[in-house]
């Protein structure tokens, strides 16, 4: 049995990726078909204690905080918002502070109601990619830009 089940439906309900839309802030606003990389990790700092005995035992402690990079897919289409602004730190060489932009990730349900949102800030795109196009492969073109930042949150 499933743990939502277990807690009862109008405590705890799951949530299913019907729709989401990314914004960045000077970029543009887009709807896209696959959003990975909402996560951050806390890197573990191993200290050594040496007790009044002389026995030594590990001490645990948090360190820095190391957000994963955000991957945005979407179909391509005539809209080139994301070359251009990959464009502008790569092939421009515009300084990655003119290039930086805060973001915001909103999953919807079914629906169209917002049900989880994430902010990001101080982004800047890394790479950019566009699907391998093979004639014998009828499937839609997708591009794909990946992007560092300094700050996540989830807001709702």
């Amino acid at each position: 049995m499933s743990d939502y089940r277990a807690l009862g439906t109008d405590t705890l309900q799951p949530i299913l990726t019907f729709r989401f839309s990314v914004a960045l802030d000077g970029i543009g606003e887009f709807e896209a078909t696959e959003v990975s990389g909402l996560g951050y990790e806390i890197e573990m700092i191993e200290d050594e204690i040496v007790g009044p005995s002389g026995s030594a035992s590990l001490r645990k402690m948090p360190g820095h905080l190391d957000y994963d990079e955000i991957e945005i897919t979407r179909p391509l289409s005539s809209d080139t918002t994301l070359w251009d602004w990959m464009k502008r730190l790569a092939v421009d060489g515009e300084d990655v502070n003119g290039v930086r932009s805060n973001g915001t990730i909103v999953l919807y349900d079914s629906a169209a109601n917002p049900v989880a949102e994430w902010k990001f800030e101080r982004s800047w795109p890394i790479s950019y990619s566009v699907a391998d196009l093979d004639i014998s492969d009828a499937s839609v073109v997708t591009e794909t830009i990946k992007i560092t930042h300094e700050y996540l949150e989830r807001t709702t």
